[in-house]
């Protein structure tokens, strides 16, 4: 299946459906992992301690030292209950605390905070033709992280449009009930993300 979108110039994404569904079944253990994160993190009497960091980690694969992590959870604690940050305030914040420009995770924290956030990283890069460069300084890495975070928003925007992609997520609901209640958004991410190829489960 294919979706034709512009958000630079016209891109064409393609969805294998059934592969994604088989690939996403194969790690729904893992992918389970997300569910609990955010009914945590939404659920402000639950603490966002070391057995949510835990699950924060292994899900989002944070190989970050102790000092990051800190820095991390302390920005995610200070707007958990503020869904109107921005990207940019977001990633100004983390490579104020960290000294880096961790544009993936500053998109996963943003979509903890905010699930109708989308997030970066090189599967997504890859399917959506946004592909980053990392070299430059600061300033300009952080420059591009914007404009491409931008780029991806305009992207999901258009395919939550599409009824193509909406029959694909009709199909992901149908396939996995326990997942119906995350956002259109996140159903694409998902689809999207279990669109390649893999060999044995994460």
């Amino acid at each position: 299946m294919e979706f034709q979108i512009e958000y630079r110039t016209q891109t064409t994404v393609q969805l294998d459906l059934e592969k994604s569904l088989k690939i996403f079944e194969q790690n729904q253990k893992s992918n389970r992992r997300y569910l609990k994160i955010m009914r945590i993190f939404q659920d402000p009497s639950q603490p966002l301690d070391r057995e949510f960091q835990k699950l924060f980690n292994g899900f989002y694969r944070v190989r970050r030292g102790t000092d990051w992590q800190e820095a991390c959870y302390h920005i995610m604690e200070m707007h958990r209950t503020d869904p109107s940050v921005t990207f940019p305030q977001l990633l100004n914040e983390l490579t104020y605390h960290t000294g880096k420009v961790d544009f993936s995770f500053a998109t996963k924290i943003l979509h903890t905070i905010n699930p109708r956030m989308p997030i970066y990283d090189s599967i997504i890069a890859t399917n959506l033709a946004l592909w980053n460069n990392y070299d430059g300084s600061v300033d300009q890495k952080m420059c591009r992280a914007i404009v491409i975070y931008d780029q991806l928003q305009q992207a999901y925007r258009q395919l939550q449009t599409m009824p193509e992609m909406l029959q694909c997520v009709d199909a992901f609901r149908r396939r996995f009930p326990d997942f119906s209640n995350i956002s259109t958004l996140k159903k694409i991410d998902f689809l999207l993300w279990s669109n390649r190829e893999e060999t044995e489960n994460e």
